[in-house]
C-alpha cells in the first residue's frame, strides 16, 4: 500500500513541477499539497511545495514546507538551503548562516550550499570568510570532479 502512495505522490510531483515551470500555480499547488498528503515523509513534495510557497510571497508557509522537507529526509541539503534563502530574503542573516553550514555537514555534498554560504559572508562585509568558504567549495568540487560546479564557484573564488 505504501508503494503505491509513493508513486501515486511522485507523479503528483511531477504534474506540479511541469505545471510549475508553464505558470499554472494553483494547479501545481493543488498537485503538491495532494503528493504531501498522500505521503507526509515525501521530502521532495515538500520542498518544491515550499519553493512554489516561496515563489507566491507565502514565506510562512514556505517556511513549515521546508522544515516538513528537512525533518522527512534527514541531510536534505537542498531543503536546507531552500530555508536559508527564505531566511535571506527576509534579512534573518544569522539563521541562513547557520542553516547554510547544516547544509555543508550533510553527507551528500551540495556545493550549493556552499556559494550560499560564502556569498552571505560577502553581502554581510566577512570578506575573509567568505574567501576561504568559497575556497572550500572550489577543493570539494575539484575533490568530487565537479567540473560544471568548478565553474561556477569560479565567479566567487579566483584562487590564492
Amino acid at each position: 500500500m505504501k508503494f503505491l502512495h509513493k508513486k501515486k505522490a511522485k507523479t503528483l510531483l511531477e504534474d506540479g513541477l511541469m505545471l510549475q515551470e508553464n505558470g499554472s500555480m494553483f494547479e501545481a499547488e493543488k498537485r503538491y499539497l495532494a503528493a504531501t498528503k498522500i505521503c507526509p515523509s515525501f521530502g521532495e513534495a515538500h520542498l518544491r511545495y515550499g519553493d512554489l510557497l516561496a515563489q507566491t510571497e507565502r514565506p510562512n508557509a514556505a517556511k513549515k514546507e521546508f522544515e516538513l522537507a528537512i525533518d522527512a529526509q534527514e541531510g536534505f541539503a537542498e531543503a536546507m538551503c531552500a530555508l536559508g534563502d527564505l531566511y535571506r530574503k527576509h534579512n534573518e542573516n544569522l539563521k541562513a548562516i547557520d542553516i547554510y553550514k547544516q547544509a555543508i555537514d550533510c553527507p551528500k555534498d551540495y556545493l550549493y550550499a556552499y556559494i550560499n554560504l560564502g556569498t552571505i559572508y560577502m553581502d554581510t562585509g566577512r570578506f575573509e570568510t567568505a574567501r576561504s568558504t568559497f575556497k572550500a567549495a572550489m577543493d570539494k568540487a575539484q575533490e568530487l570532479k565537479a567540473t560544471d560546479m568548478i565553474e561556477e564557484i569560479k565567479k566567487y573564488y579566483s584562487g590564492g
